[in-house]
């Protein structure tokens, strides 16, 4: 890994995180410490690389079911509690 941006790895979480509570979010970025990290658009949004995505249809799809697994175990452990 590594060669991220910082910025877009927050929205890019926000983002996730939304969307697995249902949640919608204003797209405007609201001010904060580390608000200028966030330009030149200071939006939630984000655009594509011009780096080859190299991620197979194989990789993907064992990544979705081993969140949905986990997912699945967490959900059980909270009934349990």
């Amino acid at each position: 890994g590594g060669g991220y941006h910082i910025a877009d790895t927050a929205r890019l979480w926000t983002s996730i995180i939304a969307l697995c509570l249902n949640e919608k979010l204003d797209n405007d970025i609201p001010e904060h410490d580390y608000f200028s990290y966030y330009g030149p658009d200071f939006t939630l949004e984000t655009w594509p690389g011009n780096r080859t995505n190299k991620n197979s249809q194989i990789y993907l799809d064992s990544l979705l079911d081993y969140v949905e697994k986990n997912q699945i175990d967490l959900i059980k452990s909270k009934i349990r509690q």
